[in-house]
């Protein structure tokens, strides 16, 4: 089995693990309460309309799509490279890895719902810096940090999904 043959299984089966994990561990759904007809808030509360609610936006769904686009550019970085990794390939992967959060911050502005989406892209792009910062230095640690990274958008994107779900 070759390099790229085992780097693609992992992301596999890390995948696997991130939605068994997410599908387990997510907690049921909760109905809302409202206000009384006789309390005090019921009678001088106006209606708000609350964003993270209701159907996606455009924008929403523009963002998650750049959101999956980037994981997938990102992973293609490593995948990509063939099975022979030189120290010149993994100073070329460096400079691409470590614009991953000038990336994400050039998708769409997120929105309060999915906020808690982009704090856990956050996470994987420091850790797609991190890869970026082993490989520039010529070392092996990127690939742990590599895997870390696509694990966490894994997650984003399993909490998006799961969100837009919601939506509907």
């Amino acid at each position: 089995m070759s390099i790229a043959e085992r780097r693609n299984a992992a992301m596999t089966v890390a995948v696997i693990l991130a939605l068994t994990a997410t599908a387990c561990s997510s907690p049921a759904p909760t109905s809302a309460t409202t206000p009384s007809a006789s309390s005090p808030a019921a009678a001088t509360a106006e209606p708000v309309a609350n964003p993270a609610t209701g159907p996606m936006t455009g924008d929403e769904l523009v963002w998650i799509e750049g959101l999956g686009a980037l994981h997938r550019r990102m992973d293609a970085i490593l995948n990509s490279t063939g099975s022979s990794i030189t120290e010149a390939t993994m100073r070329a992967m460096a400079k691409k890895f470590a614009n991953c959060t000038k990336a994400l911050d050039r998708l769409p502005p997120v929105t309060d719902r999915l906020q808690p989406v982009h704090d856990v892209a956050s996470q994987a792009c420091k850790q797609y810096e991190k890869t970026a910062a082993c490989f520039a230095a010529g070392k092996n640690c990127g690939f742990t940090e590599f895997s870390s990274g696509s694990f966490l958008f894994g997650e984003a994107e399993i909490k998006a999904e799961t969100i837009k779900s919601a939506a509907r």
